[in-house]
């Protein structure tokens, strides 16, 4: 009896083992899938900004649907970003909506949003087109491996448990079912983040994108 009580715990040990490795390759999967998703909205919307040379337009009330975290409310088709995050499959593993923050740029000397400014200028390519807007200093977040500046959009995904890691970055949203952000009402700190997966856009690679 005792010889088989030693069999059953360490073939109930083996078992637990393989349920945890089983559960950090699902989790690893859904991290990549989530990853991907980043890049192809990241894809989607320069795609749209390589035919208007402009930093994406968005809804400003735009938000995550209560009834159904894939999909969004008060979306309009025409906007980069409804265009690009609001479709369901445009969301992380997890089945929650991408979320997007806006950098900051300088209009008439003083921070403003970057919606529908032109990100280079190429008179060549639109007739009375406007001169291209500077990104500000304070459009900046903290990572991992220092500071990062020039920052012209972020792609956020909350993770498994859905919820912001850090307040640093909860604050650049108005409300938790927001899915635009700005720069302008927040300094990100993204090293403290536990499990939020981001991808930073920097305006340097804006505009080499966009043939500067």
């Amino acid at each position: 009896m005792f010889e088989l009580c030693i069999v059953l715990i360490v073939i109930g040990l083996i078992i637990s083992a393989g349920l945890i490795s089983w559960r950090q390759v699902i989790e690893s999967r859904k991290v990549d899938r989530t990853d991907s998703s980043l890049h192809l909205i990241k894809s989607c919307l320069f795609e749209r900004m390589t035919h208007s040379l402009q930093y994406p337009t968005y809804s400003s009330d735009l938000s995550e649907d209560p009834l159904n975290s894939r999909l969004c409310i008060n979306d309009a088709g025409h906007k980069d970003v409804d265009a690009c995050l609001c479709p369901g499959r445009a969301s992380d593993a997890w089945g929650a909506k991408i979320r997007f923050i806006e950098g900051a740029g300088i209009v008439d000397g003083a921070d403003a949003p970057l919606q529908g400014e032109f990100a280079v200028y190429r008179p060549h390519h639109q007739p009375n087109m406007q001169e291209a807007v500077a990104l500000s200093p304070e459009s900046s977040v903290m990572t991992d491996v220092g500071s990062q500046n020039q920052v012209a959009f972020i792609l956020l995904s909350l993770g498994p448990d859905g919820i912001f890691d850090d307040q640093s970055y909860e604050t650049c949203f108005t409300d938790s079912s927001a899915i635009v952000g700005t720069l302008l009402n927040c300094s990100p700190d993204f090293s403290l983040s536990s499990n939020d997966q981001f991808l930073i856009i920097t305006g340097h690679e804006v505009r080499s994108r966009l043939g500067y």
